[in-house]
């Protein structure tokens, strides 16, 4: 299955991996039925018009705690940031005010490119670049789980409240 250019969802309530294109047509162009590398965000910041850059900040992340090329960040309602390491196949995750991780996720997933956080806390990570997977943990217990099969990363994730995820899925560079 060599499916680009879409988004795609697929309802947790169903144990079966079958996913429903939702946009676009697989092929990338302009027309109003195809899209051109597709992804999501979970909600829209928005800044006061007067928004002004706080010199007295602190920096919480460099190189050497979330890698190279850190793949995706996710900030949810309570300002808890949690971001992917690549390199170390880690989540990391801060609460706020924290200057360190407060807790560190180790798993068997590689270049996440989206990670998205429900509100119970379980986290779903995109692992199909190179697993062909999206893996949820499942906060209660601390275990990884594979709820949907894709041939291509996500580059962006997205649980709606009806509890259907969706997957942007974008070029392969194969």
């Amino acid at each position: 299955m060599n499916v680009k250019h879409q988004v795609v969802k697929k309802s947790l309530d169903d144990l079966v991996m079958k996913t429903i294109p939702v946009a676009g047509t697989g092929n990338e162009g302009s027309e109003s039925n195809q899209l051109s590398s597709p992804v999501t965000s979970s909600k829209q910041l928005q800044f006061c018009p007067t928004a002004a850059w706080n010199r007295n900040a602190i920096t919480i992340a460099n190189q050497s705690i979330v890698g190279r090329y850190p793949g995706a960040i996710f900030i949810n309602a309570y300002n808890t940031i949690f971001v992917a390491n690549q390199e170390a196949k880690q989540i990391l995750i801060w609460n706020e005010n924290s200057t360190i991780p407060t807790k560190t996720l180790s798993g068997n997933f590689q270049n996440p490119g989206s990670i998205f956080v429900t509100q119970n806390g379980d986290i779903y990570i995109d692992d199909g670049l190179k697993n062909g997977r999206v893996q949820r943990w499942i906060a209660s217990n601390n275990t990884f789980v594979t709820v949907l099969k894709v041939y291509s990363a996500c580059h962006g994730l997205f649980i709606d409240l009806d509890n259907n995820l969706y997957c942007s899925i974008n070029i392969m560079h194969q």
